[in-house]
C-alpha cells in the first residue's frame, strides 16, 4: 500500500499498537510458537555440536536424509498452503 499523508502513517501504527483480536489470532500465535520452538531446538543442537550443519554429523545416512527431506517437505507445505501476503512499503 501507499501512504499519502502523515495521518495515514499515524493511523496505521496506532492500529498495530492497539491490536484487536480476530478469529485468526490464536492460529497465528500457534504457528509462531511452533516455528520458535523448532528454531530453538536447532539452536540447541548447533550449540551442543559446535557446528552450524549438525545434521552432517549424523552417521546414519537414512536418518540424515530423512530429517532433511522432512524439513524440506514441511517447509514446502507451509509455503503452498498459505495465502500470499502483500508486501508493505511506504512511498511518500
Amino acid at each position: 500500500f501507499r501512504v499519502n499523508s502523515i495521518n495515514e502513517i499515524v493511523l496505521f501504527f496506532s492500529k498495530i499498537i492497539h491490536w484487536e483480536s480476530t478469529q485468526f489470532v490464536w492460529q497465528y500465535i500457534k504457528v509462531g510458537l511452533s516455528f520458535f520452538t523448532v528454531i530453538m531446538l536447532f539452536q540447541i543442537f548447533e550449540y551442543q555440536t559446535g557446528m552450524h550443519a549438525f545434521t552432517l554429523k549424523i552417521q546414519n545416512k537414512a536418518v540424515r536424509y530423512g530429517l532433511l527431506s522432512a524439513m524440506f517437505f514441511v517447509s514446502i507445505v507451509y509455503i503452498i498452503q498459505s495465502k500470499t501476503s502483500p508486501f508493505i512499503y511506504f512511498q511518500f
